[in-house]
């Protein structure tokens, strides 16, 4: 199981089950899940409908699944290709676990340095489940030039996903140059602050078991706003904190006591 202990927990529910089936209540809490939250929200901000279509934000006749779709996009770039591995890639098999992680952490800032560990790690998953080794493959030299692939059949799905964050990184950029942090309401009426600013490291003489020893801390220097952090930051912290608005309302929309 890929949660032993939620397993386990399922297991006892079963067994008490099994005793009494027709007077049991199940205290089993039931997980729900969206579909790629940030790629959601993103293609609502930008009435893509693409996107929005991708990841189960308009009504359909079957879900979608937005991992598998982005997969058959990677075969059909990857068969276009003439790069030796492309073909590489194709013959070790391009699944939805290969791409789910990039699709998932794109809207919070992952970049082509992440995908290509994620993709790495899934592809090391995936090779020990088939009982090759990972190190005669020699796919590892080639990752980034897969996450490069991965993001392109990613930016095919969910178009304007990539050109949203790019607008707003564009506005942090605008408003830290003038060494203001970022502030914005959520739509649930919380109060949301970027507070990064620039560190100084500070040395300080200190005992420890009885011998001196030198610490150096880092401090906040509040008057001086850190550019770089607050443009890196944006759209992960936006896109969280639209996010969490969607909970807070609706919980207290639940007609039942929580």
């Amino acid at each position: 199981a890929d949660e032993p202990w939620m397993f386990l927990r399922a297991c006892i529910e079963y067994q008490s089950y099994s005793h009494n089936p027709k007077e049991f209540k199940s205290t089993l809490p039931i997980l729900l899940d969206a579909s790629s939250n940030g790629l959601q929200i993103l293609s609502l901000l930008k009435r893509d409908a693409k996107g929005a279509e991708a990841t189960n934000c308009c009504e359909s006749g079957e879900p979608k699944d937005i991992y598998s779709r982005v997969a058959d996009e990677l075969v059909c770039i990857l068969k276009n290709r003439p790069e030796p591995q492309a073909k590489q890639w194709l013959d070790f098999g391009i699944t939805r676990s290969l791409v789910k992680q990039p699709v998932m952490t794109l809207p919070y800032g992952a970049k082509l340095y992440g995908f290509s560990k994620q993709i790495e790690g899934a592809a090391m998953a995936q090779a020990m489940k088939n009982d090759q080794l990972w190190g005669e493959l020699e796919l590892g030299k080639t990752v980034m030039w897969m996450a490069k692939r991965v993001a392109q059949a990613i930016a095919r799905i969910v178009p304007d996903a990539a050109s949203t964050m790019i607008w707003l990184q564009d506005i942090a950029k605008e408003v830290a140059s003038n060494n203001k942090a970022l502030q914005w309401v959520s739509p649930c009426g919380f109060p949301v602050s970027q507070g990064y600013y620039e560190m100084r490291a500070k040395t300080v003489k200190t005992t420890i078991a009885g011998s001196f020893r030198y610490v150096v801390l880092n401090e906040s220097i509040p008057e001086e706003v850190n550019v770089r952090r607050q443009v890196q930051a944006i759209a992960p912290n936006f896109v969280h904190s639209l996010d969490a608005a969607v909970m807070h309302k609706v919980v207290n929309k639940c007609p039942f006591p929580l």
